[in-house]
């Protein structure tokens, strides 16, 4: 387990060429296991902390709603406080937080302390609010240290320098008008958008499982971005450390639309380049600029249209792990928790699956292999390919061939989810509409 860890992510692409998108994992997972029920067991709530546990935030809410009425005032702040952070609440998350300080402080225990700075830390990333998250970070490492390892409290430490070289820049802010713009696939099939910046247009990759916008060194000097003089560490899957710096664009446009002060990773030129395809990505538009955009929609045939304002047609059907979307997939009776990913050209799921249907995977698949690693190599993975699954998303039929299972983990993330939903699920639909404010994807 690696927690709050910043590491190469690869998507998949085929089993030779994987590509690598930024994740940031925070100390969620950590402190989540190491609340160890203590509040459910002092209070009774075992049903929510079952659910908060296992970071089925949907379950959770519809739990809370049930509950709450009957819920003690430092019960109803803690759980509200996680399900308003995963539904893109920050503001009530934070406020809530705030409460439980001020008037619960002494009522907090170590196991229950941690994991709810962690959220707060979250909600003022979102927020924009750097300085803020750095400073609750630091309070997390000065109070709790003895509860982190060597390597956790270097992973902490690490990530409080990545919000600190952030902390006089000012919010990321968008001016909105309704545009439109051409989406085109690159060479190696990801989505991409036209962003203006200055006086260059280029295309840049779409990628919800992108926890920050990314961009390669030699582009950020050509398009003269302010780079900051900071070195963030970054652990790849091959448990290769490399290193990234900070850079600002003062302005960004997709078609009319304005976004200022976006915050992008610097990367070598090397980590973006695939030369066995003769091929570069300049950059990548990762979460933070879709959470401004608040609501955006991708038809089949190449339109990307933000609306002047957002829409609320379909009920809440995704939530947030920090950074990253999360929806549901219907395999049977079974309902699994998924990573919404357009930087994905393949769905896959992850050995949460595997070991939860060995018996089914292990009939039905046949074995193969798949390559994933970082900038510091890359190295197989055993899987099992599905010939034909069947799956339903948002009562959709989809059907999709060779499905990969993987046998082996490749996060933390992959402690609680099951899977990975790539471009070959959402490349089934005319239409797809992804709505970060009241929280649902929608596929037409």
């Amino acid at each position: 387990m690696q927690p709050f860890r910043v590491f190469l992510r690869l998507k998949a692409i085929s089993s030779k060429h994987r590509f690598k998108a930024m994740k940031i994992q925070w100390l969620s997972i950590f402190f989540l296991s190491l609340s160890n029920y203590a509040l459910a067991q002092q209070t009774g709530t075992s049903v929510l902390e079952k659910f908060l546990q296992e970071k089925d935030f949907l379950k959770l809410e519809a739990s809370y709603r049930q509950q709450k009425d009957t819920l003690s005032e430092l019960n109803s702040l803690y759980y509200g406080a996680f399900i308003d952070n995963a539904s893109n609440r920050c503001t009530q998350s934070a406020k809530k937080i705030e409460s439980l300080l001020k008037y619960h402080k002494s009522e907090l225990t170590p196991q229950t302390a941690p994991p709810l700075l962690n959220v707060q830390m979250d909600n003022f990333v979102k927020l924009n609010a750097y300085r803020k998250a750095a400073k609750v970070g630091e309070q997390i490492l000065a109070s709790y240290s003895t509860f982190l390892d060597s390597a956790k409290v270097a992973d902490l430490k690490n990530t409080i320098k990545l919000w600190r070289a952030l902390e006089n820049v000012p919010p990321q802010q968008i001016t909105k008008v309704e545009s439109r713009v051409k989406w085109t696939r690159d060479k190696i099939g990801l989505m991409n958008i036209p962003i203006r910046i200055g006086n260059q247009v280029s295309d840049f990759v779409f990628d919800t499982g992108a926890n920050l916008s990314t961009i390669s060194l030699s582009y950020a000097q050509k398009l003269k971005l302010k780079i900051i003089a900071t070195s963030i560490d970054l652990g790849s899957s091959t448990s290769i450390q490399n290193q990234a710096m900070l850079a600002i664009a003062p302005s960004i446009f997709i078609d009319k639309t304005e976004l200022k002060n976006v915050v992008f990773l610097v990367l070598p030129d090397k980590n973006l380049q695939f030369p066995q395809l003769d091929f570069a990505i300049h950059g990548i538009i990762g979460f933070p600029v879709m959470n401004l955009l608040r609501e955006v929609q991708i038809a089949r045939d190449g339109q990307f249209y933000i609306p002047p304002s957002v829409s609320n047609n379909v009920g809440q059907n995704l939530f947030l792990d920090e950074l990253t979307p999360v929806i549901q997939l219907q395999v049977g009776d079974d309902t699994l928790l998924c990573h919404f990913d357009t930087g994905a050209m393949k769905t896959e799921l992850f050995k949460k699956y595997y070991d939860a249907n060995k018996s089914k995977v292990e009939s039905e698949g046949k074995i193969d292999s798949i390559g994933r690693g970082g900038a510091g190599g890359v190295h197989k993975i055993e899987v099992y390919k599905i010939p034909l699954s069947t799956f339903t998303i948002q009562g959709k039929k989809v059907a999709l061939a060779n499905l990969p299972v993987l046998t082996e983990s490749v996060g933390d993330f992959d402690a609680h989810f099951y899977g990975n939903i790539g471009q070959d699920i959402i490349n089934q639909f005319n239409k797809m509409t992804i709505n970060f404010q009241s929280m649902y994807i929608d596929f037409n």
